[in-house]
């Protein structure tokens, strides 16, 4: 039997949130999915559940800074985190990478993208 996938989206819009486990729901894969309004409720279910991948919207670290992967560096919860952003250019991502996110994916193209970063990341 094959293994759920547990991935946590965290966004403060409840539409966008909704919309990205959506997006995920359609992918063919077994997915366990999990939400967040902000940090807080996040790093509870980071600390509670074992898993395999966190979206996370980008103005979450635009109001709150660095504040989730700190935390998570400091408990040793070690997860890929792709950021769902608006910017699409190329500073954006490499100042996102040196923050420590594994990805990111452009709202814009949300649904094809996010289905192949999943589908990428269930190989790993």
């Amino acid at each position: 039997m094959a293994k759920n996938f547990l991935v946590l989206v965290v966004d403060d819009d409840t539409v966008e949130r909704r919309a990205v486990c959506q997006c995920l729901r359609d992918t063919d894969e077994l997915l366990e999915l999990y939400e967040a309004s902000d940090f807080a409720e996040a790093l509870v279910i980071l600390q509670a559940q074992k898993l395999d991948c966190v979206f996370l919207d980008e103005s979450l670290l635009d109001a709150q800074g660095l504040g989730l992967l700190e935390r998570l560096s400091a408990v040793d919860v070690r997860v890929p985190i792709v950021v769902l952003t608006n910017e699409e250019d190329e500073a954006t991502f490499e100042q996102l990478l040196r923050m420590g996110v594994s990805d990111y994916v452009s709202k814009a193209k949300m649904s094809a993208l996010l289905q192949s970063n999943l589908a990428h990341l269930m190989r790993l």
